[in-house]
């Protein structure tokens, strides 16, 4: 993906991290009720829509030389609908606006000005009282709220952005003012065209601070990709839709980084508000976590492409390389896991013995998922399970080498905080359908009959959080086939496949020395962005000796 080369332009501009309480001499303006203007708030969708004919932000109303303009963006995760006054007013200005929406322009008289903020159809002290923001005649102004409302840490606590607008005119292409408003990420850089991370196009936006008011110069006509780098190294990637020319758009980095996959539920995206008012959340490229739970299959090369065009498809690029099957020394693992993301999409992948280098090689692929549907904000498992190399007098026939897919999907209620969850997936080649459960003075099912290739309900299932027995028999039998120690803390949310062979298989020259039936555990990390929280992690875990 090529990349589109930009400058930055200005600096943060007038903006106050304290919030403050204009003095009793204050100019403040009763704004009553001023009608349309301030009570539309755009609703946030998941796909932006460029506005055709654009509208210039900085267009002047007709009394130019009286009044200016100015909205709101509310990017504040976790603050709830609001409603919006002019400090001192008894009549809001903006009624019940969501986080991810914008009001409409109110037109205000010039000069100095703050705004009281409540939760919405909330009386008396308001929540928070805006620094004083001084408004010019004929200018246009988008003022963001950001960061925690609840917090008392200058870091991350909730102010206002007054950013006075001033878009280059760009009548080709789209102008993109980027703002970092995610109140618990880190400075970033942004690669345009997610393909340089050592040397992103912006080197460094710092926490509430943004790439100045004439916008960045972007095309118009095609979707974006767009990385955020730290460290020299891309932690996460966006697609943008169409920006449509002549438009101009804020794109504001918010939401919460451990929150859940998608932007609607305060995890971290990118909201896009144009000059028209349209709002809409970019969530995050998708994920893919890869687990190597064949057991005599050699490490492997996953390459990604068009999907449904035969074995021939033109699938290129390289995702995954050089994974093996998990290996347990002492106390730690290798191999077993790797993850990539990748724009949404549908997908076909081709496994490939590991071969150096990242070229796919010239051969036919030792197996083909031909299509996988990848959607934004969300993270996925590809399981390869069962055996590269059947043998028909110890294996069932239907346990040849394949790719169980499955999409996270693991609840965070009220339970996450006393219980861990589980997901239970069979990968296990020559194993029948089985039963897990907790092993103590008795036997506790916690999941039945789990059929090979199968797995246990995709919102997760709560088991003890101080360390316990797993125990897996076959379904219905009374004699445990497998016992595991488990010690799982209570936020993890977890995949315990199994995978090896029950029945000692015979020796295949590219096997792996360990093919005994063994559970590999794989940890999630919920929020969708690694700055600064782990990654997904995968452990093997022996059987304990019946």
């Amino acid at each position: 993906m090529g990349a589109v080369m930009f400058a930055l332009g200005g600096a943060l501009a007038g903006c106050s991290d304290d919030p403050a309480t204009p003095p009793a001499d204050a100019a403040v303006t009763d704004l009553g009720t001023p009608g349309d203007t301030g009570t539309d708030a755009g609703t946030a969708t998941d796909t932006p829509v460029a506005t055709d004919t654009p509208v210039a932000t900085d267009a002047p109303p007709a009394d130019a030389g009286a009044r200016a303009r100015l909205r709101v963006i509310h990017a504040a995760p976790g603050a709830g609908n609001v409603d919006i006054y002019a400090a001192g007013a008894t009549t809001a200005a903006a009624s019940n606006v969501a986080y991810g929406t914008a009001t409409g322009y109110l037109e205000l008289p010039p000069g100095p000005i703050a705004f009281d903020i409540r939760a919405a159809g909330a009386s008396g002290a308001p929540a928070f009282t805006t620094p004083m923001v001084a408004l010019a005649a004929g200018r246009s102004y988008t003022v963001i709220a950001a960061g925690r409302l609840g917090s008392t840490d200058g870091a991350d606590r909730f102010r206002v952005l007054p950013l006075e607008e001033g878009f280059a005119a760009d009548a080709a292409g789209a102008r993109v003012r980027i703002v970092h408003a995610g109140s618990d990420a880190p400075t970033v850089g942004v690669d345009v065209g997610n393909d340089s991370p050592a040397a992103p196009e912006v080197a460094s936006l710092a926490r509430f601070a943004d790439t100045g008011a004439a916008g960045v110069a972007l095309p118009g006509n095609a979707a974006l990709q767009v990385g955020l780098t730290a460290g020299g190294a891309t932690v996460t990637a966006f697609t943008t839709p169409q920006l449509g020319a002549g438009n101009q758009w804020f794109v504001i980095a918010t939401g919460l980084l451990p929150s859940t996959d998608t932007a609607v539920d305060n995890g971290f995206g990118l909201l896009a508000v144009n000059q028209s008012g349209t709002a809409a959340f970019i969530k995050q490229n998708p994920r893919v976590h890869v687990v190597h739970a064949g057991a005599d299959a050699p490490a492997v090369d996953l390459f990604a492409g068009p999907a449904g065009e035969g074995p021939n498809a033109a699938r290129t690029v390289q995702i995954v390389d050089n994974l093996s099957y998990p290996v347990r020394a002492g106390a730690s693992t290798t191999g077993g896991l790797a993850s990539a993301q990748v724009p949404p999409g549908t997908y076909g992948i081709d496994i490939f013995p590991y071969a150096a280098g990242s070229a796919r090689p010239s051969g036919a692929p030792a197996f083909t998922v031909p299509s996988l549907a990848l959607a934004p904000g969300r993270q996925y498992v590809a399981i390869a399970a069962y055996f590269l190399a059947p043998q028909a007098a110890q294996t069932p026939p239907d346990s040849a080498f394949t790719v169980l897919p499955l999409e996270y999907a693991m609840t965070s209620d009220a339970a996450a905080a006393t219980a861990p969850r589980i997901v239970a997936v069979h990968a296990s080649g020559d194993a029948p359908p089985v039963d897990l459960g907790v092993q103590g003075a008795t036997f506790t099912p916690v999941f039945t009959n789990v059929a090979r290739g199968a797995s246990s309900p995709a919102a997760g299932t709560t088991v003890p959080a101080d360390p316990f027995t797993l125990a897996v028999r076959a379904a219905g039998g009374t004699a445990n086939a497998a016992t595991f120690a488990v010690d799982l803390d209570a936020n993890q949310r977890v995949f315990v496949i199994a995978s090896g062979a029950l029945t000692p298989r015979a020796a295949a020259g590219s096997a792996p020395a360990d093919q005994a039936f063994n559970l590999s555990a794989v940890f999630a990390n919920p929020g969708t962005v690694q700055l600064g929280a782990g990654a997904w992690s995968l452990a093997r875990i022996n059987p304990l000796a019946l």
